[in-house]
């Protein structure tokens, strides 16, 4: 996975990798990270019924998805951002 934000003349590129990232221990790990900060942020109940509580399985399966869809397009746009005044925000898988 890729984050890169370029703007006037400079350029921000930030590897992850996605095989660690999207590994089920790792998974697992942001997952109860999630679970337990929920005291602390603030959402609509409508969010934290959609968030939260997700089973762990659902979780799981998109994230080795993501690693299908990796190893057979390689390069992959999530999310392409262009503001007005010029400044890119592309993030691949």
């Amino acid at each position: 996975m890729k984050i890169i934000v370029k703007s006037d003349g400079f350029r921000f590129f930030v590897p992850i990798p996605t095989a660690v990232f999207l590994s089920r221990p790792m998974v697992r790990i942001w997952l109860r990270m999630m679970r337990q900060s929920q005291q602390y942020v603030t959402l609509p109940e409508q969010a934290v019924k959609a968030i939260w509580n997700l089973p762990e399985e659902s979780v799981l399966r998109l994230c080795d998805e993501l690693q299908r869809v990796k190893r057979k397009h390689k390069s992959w746009d999530l999310v392409e951002v262009e503001t007005s005044s010029g400044q890119q925000v592309l993030i691949q898988l």
